[in-house]
């Protein structure tokens, strides 16, 4: 796995396929688990409990962060096809 270049002095690392694409897979993974709950499941609890509260400015964040969040997910789609 590991080969030395002499001309160089330094060592290198021979690529392990089947491991690299294992691990492309474990960082994928996580990146679709991870992303949503970030950007989706924590806000939609913390707007749960802030409509419960009966705050008006409060509301007023929580939707202004609900249209945003709608906004740019629909940009995102519709420029992620070209």
């Amino acid at each position: 796995m590991w080969k030395k270049n002499l001309k160089k002095g330094k060592v290198e690392v021979e690529g392990d396929g089947f491991r690299d694409a294992f691990l492309e897979l474990l960082t994928n993974i996580f990146t679709v688990l991870s992303s949503p709950s970030f950007t989706l499941i924590y806000p939609l609890f913390a707007s749960i409990r802030i409509v419960q509260t009966n705050s008006s400015l409060k509301n007023q964040q929580c939707l202004m962060y609900w249209v945003l969040f709608a906004l740019i997910t629909m940009v995102e789609l519709t420029l992620g096809v070209f």
